[in-house]
């Protein structure tokens, strides 16, 4: 599929007459285009390792020539808004997966927690619409199944189960089957790992170079209030407020939404679209529905640490299943 992982230039000329201009930038302004225009090019060293190294390539850079990965630097939202528009493109569209998934930090003091802001912790059940696991590939577009989440800002962790995974997408079976996607960690040492429910398969989701945290507890601040609007769920009808975000063209996904209640109890979330009604931008289209009333039920009800106890079948596997 076409996504934001290709190369920004098609040839060697492009990219180095575009190193020179913004080289000119630094000797001009110094530090204050400095860290932004260097860490976007970390970023894009790593999508250019991920995506565009084969697996022989990466074996004999970093085994027989000691080459040394970057790693990637907490996203900035100042560097993302900087007043120079090419330094604040450049630097926003390297980083915009961290803006969703950007837990930095395990405690109480991620936001003040008032809605639309998520507590420290919620217990939620929903429904779950597209393919899953949908950064794999899109088998069981157009399906749908339910969904059980445990979130915890407090413990920097998030536990996702889907019944209807098709796992056959990183080599486990065939056809759907329910599964878990465990999320630990802030950034800079977050770990993932699906896992089939039956307890046979695991792969790890995240890891180096990739680095996505759960999601923080005010991820709706990256995001602009387009407008009130009639929604109708499986599980509300009514007015809702509607979120969008659109990210760069480097970015796998370019288009997002999210909607609430008027008193900011979540309703619906998706990507590859800026709504349930149609795909738009980049990326598999695919979203859950809240049951808002059982996500108020859950709020803030203390969740057990070991419900995000990694298994043991995830525990020092080999599989490889990371996010794009």
């Amino acid at each position: 599929r076409q996504d934001g992982r290709s190369l920004r230039f098609e040839s060697m000329d492009e990219f180095e007459k575009m190193w020179d201009m913004e080289l000119e930038k630094v000797n001009e302004l110094g530090d204050a285009v400095m860290e932004p225009l260097r860490d976007a090019k970390c970023a894009e060293a790593l999508m250019h390792w991920t995506h565009h190294v084969p697996a022989g390539g990466k074996d004999t850079l970093i085994n027989e020539q000691a080459v040394s990965i970057p790693t990637l630097p907490v996203f900035n939202s100042t560097h993302a808004e900087h007043e120079d528009k090419h330094v604040s493109h450049v630097y926003a569209s390297s980083y915009t997966c961290q803006t969703g998934h950007g837990m930095t930090a395990a405690g109480v003091d991620g936001s003040d927690h008032i809605l639309p802001h998520w507590p420290t912790e919620v217990h939620y059940t929903g429904t779950g619409y597209g393919a899953y696991p949908f950064w794999q590939g899109g088998e069981g577009g157009g399906s749908s199944g339910p969904i059980e989440v445990y979130w915890s800002e407090k413990q920097a962790a998030e536990r996702f189960y889907h019944e209807g995974c098709y796992m056959d997408e990183v080599g486990y079976g065939s056809g759907s089957t329910p599964c878990y996607h465990l999320m630990t960690g802030v950034l800079g040492e977050a770990k993932g790992y699906l896992y089939s429910a039956d307890g046979e398969f695991c792969c790890e989701s995240t890891g180096n170079p990739e680095d996505l945290a759960p999601p923080q507890s005010d991820f709706m601040d990256e995001m602009t209030l387009e407008s009130t609007e009639s929604v109708k769920t499986a599980y509300y009808e009514g007015d809702a407020y509607h979120y969008v975000e659109t990210l760069g063209n480097s970015e796998a996904v370019t288009a997002f939404w999210y909607t609430t209640t008027l008193d900011g109890y979540p309703l619906q979330q998706g990507e590859g679209g800026y709504d349930s009604d149609s795909a738009s931008g980049k990326g598999i289209f695919i979203y859950h529905e809240y049951n808002y009333t059982a996500w108020k039920e859950g709020m803030d009800v203390p969740i057990d640490s070991s419900v995000f106890d990694v298994p043991d079948i995830c525990v020092g596997t080999s599989n490889k299943c990371t996010f794009p």
